[in-house]
């Protein structure tokens, strides 16, 4: 195998995961929201060799990865871009929208800026891969791709995966972009209702609490070996 391939996003597409503090810190800030959360990050993931990117580089693909933690959708377009002339395929760990949030002095509501910043996102990839020659795969992880909104402007994409996360638990889980922000239901300018602002809350730790328990996720956060391999079989015939 000759191609190249590109690995842009998030810490999905990281091979190493951040330390124990970091995920227990937005534990610590959800509980600090509602006392009754009963959330416990208690070991790191499977180790770095499970992961996608060396299960290609193992078959003889070339891979460059460009995916960082906690990054967000346009910081990996724009980290990566660089890299796109010189690939076959790019492969696109698509993570939460509000990762692009920039404080405002405006009233907003959640969803509604989720969708803001994933329609610029969007736009931003168009506008540099819609002339390259490549092969082209989104995969929504940390966060669903929003695919209505994808689809008026990404066009030429060889496979979308709308919800990996949904996918590797084997279940439908409730939308949301706010895993690592939940502290906007807090901000200032926030109007959404506090039925709303509830909502959110529920469906971060319903989400969190299904990674917790499931095996899929060994560090409680991130897809393991199990996962991977199944994603490198789904992507195998494309990038050939």
């Amino acid at each position: 195998m000759s191609a190249n391939i590109l690995i842009m996003g998030d810490s999905w597409g990281v091979p190493s995961y951040p330390p124990k503090n970091f995920i227990n810190s937005r534990i610590q800030y959800l509980k600090s929201l509602n006392p009754s959360v009963e959330i416990e990050f208690n070991h790191l993931g499977d180790p770095p060799h499970t992961h996608l990117e060396f299960l290609l580089k193992k078959e003889g693909y070339s891979v460059i990865n460009t995916a960082k933690s906690g990054s967000s959708n346009l910081e990996a377009i724009l980290r990566a871009k660089d890299y796109f002339n010189d690939v076959d395929t790019i492969i696109w760990f698509h993570t939460e929208s509000l990762r692009d949030f920039k404080d405002i002095n405006k009233p907003f509501k959640v969803e509604d800026i989720t969708t803001q910043y994933a329609i610029q996102s969007y736009q931003e990839f168009e506008k540099i891969t819609k002339d390259l020659n490549c092969k082209k795969i989104v995969i929504g992880g940390q966060a669903p791709v929003i695919v209505e909104e994808f689809n008026k402007y990404v066009s030429n994409v060889d496979l979308l995966i709308e919800n990996w996360h949904s996918e590797i638990l084997n279940k439908t889980i409730p939308f949301t972009h706010a895993l690592c922000h939940i502290n906007l239901i807090g901000h200032k300018h926030c109007i959404n209702t506090h039925e709303e602002k509830m909502q959110i809350l529920n469906n971060v730790e319903f989400i969190l609490n299904l990674d917790e328990l499931s095996t899929d996720f060994p560090d409680n956060a991130h897809p393991g070996r199990i996962p991977h391999k199944n994603l490198f079989e789904k992507i195998q015939n494309i990038i050939n």
